[in-house]
């Protein structure tokens, strides 16, 4: 940008970093910027993301309708685009932010537009199984896991593959061999996830996170879990690092700590699903019982914002008398 001000391509990028870091101000003042030179798809899907990480998620969901209405060539600013890849991510990011909104009938459908036109998409093999999973759709939710998995067997997607596994094998109407089996490709999966972070020290900085969260959820949080979780959000002081940091605390009994790391997080209004469930979890370990209900209803109000997991726990918590 020194040497060219004005490169759209940069300045996306520099966007997109800054915004990523948690500098929203500064990320916005970036896209307008980019919007004077070059609009059209690629920025509002930037700026769909803006909206969302400020809390507006019927703006994020505008956005990237508009974003794809425009790649379509629906758009006066928009050119049909010849690349499935490209026109597939923007079904992938509308049906995400439809997912993280609660529209799960909307999520569906964009996620499997965006699979006609690449199948190996991941992210939208993983939305589309976590909009099964919510559904209660337990074995097109781990098909669609086994999928992503093959591509590329991260461990988010094979900590939830373990989960859904887990709780396929308490079924009632499952036999003893099935629930072994059950039993059995939960390991699996939870070893692979061990296996990452074992591999090499680059799969531990690129999975830092989900690492954290895995082991946040499947174990007894420890000095060195949050230890963990202080490096990512130094390395990245947004607002899912500090609700990361939060809920390490949480983990170790620390809720007033976890309070104030819970209230960063939500600082620029950022209110996905599971940073109002982290929320409402540690009011309720502080007592504040009225606010613990108020943003645990809203956590689920967000369907499958939740992972199913989380969606257990937020419930017993809101069910706890």
């Amino acid at each position: 940008l020194d040497a060219m001000p004005r490169d759209p391509s940069a300045l996306a990028i520099l966007g997109d970093a800054v915004l990523e870091l948690g500098q929203v101000d500064e990320a916005a003042a970036i896209y307008e910027r980019l919007g004077a030179i070059a609009g059209g798809p690629a920025l509002d899907i930037r700026n769909a993301r803006l909206a969302f990480v400020t809390g507006d998620r019927a703006g994020a969901l505008d956005l990237a309708r508009k974003a794809l209405i425009a790649a379509s060539g629906g758009g006066a600013d928009g050119a049909e685009t010849a690349d499935p890849a490209v026109l597939g991510f923007y079904h992938f990011a509308l049906g995400e932010y439809a997912r993280l909104s609660g529209d799960a009938t909307l999520a569906q459908e964009q996620f499997g537009a965006a699979l006609a036109l690449r199948s190996a998409d991941l992210g939208a093999l993983l939305g589309q199984a976590r909009v099964h999973a919510f559904s209660g759709d337990l074995g097109s939710a781990i098909r669609s896991l086994e999928a992503a998995v093959a591509i590329a067997p991260t461990p988010e997607a094979e900590a939830l593959l373990g989960d859904l596994f887990t709780q396929r094998a308490a079924a009632p109407d499952r036999s003893s061999i099935e629930r072994a089996a059950d039993r059995a490709a939960a390991a699996t999966a939870y070893g692979t996830v061990a296996l990452t972070r074992t591999l090499s020290a680059l799969a531990g900085a690129v999975y830092d996170r989900q690492l954290i969260l895995f082991d946040l959820e499947h174990g007894a949080g420890s000095t060195a879990t949050l230890d963990a979780a202080r490096a990512a959000l130094e390395a990245r002081p947004d607002a899912a690092g500090h609700d990361l940091v939060a809920w390490a605390l949480h983990r170790l009994g620390r809720d007033v700590e976890a309070w104030s790391e819970s209230q960063a997080a939500r600082a620029t209004g950022a209110a996905d699903a599971r940073i109002l469930f982290h929320a409402g979890a540690i009011a309720a370990a502080l007592g504040d019982h009225v606010g613990a209900r108020a943003l645990l209803a809203q956590a689920l109000a967000l369907g499958p914002g939740l992972d199913p997991q989380e969606r257990t726990e937020a419930m017993a918590i809101l069910e706890a008398p």
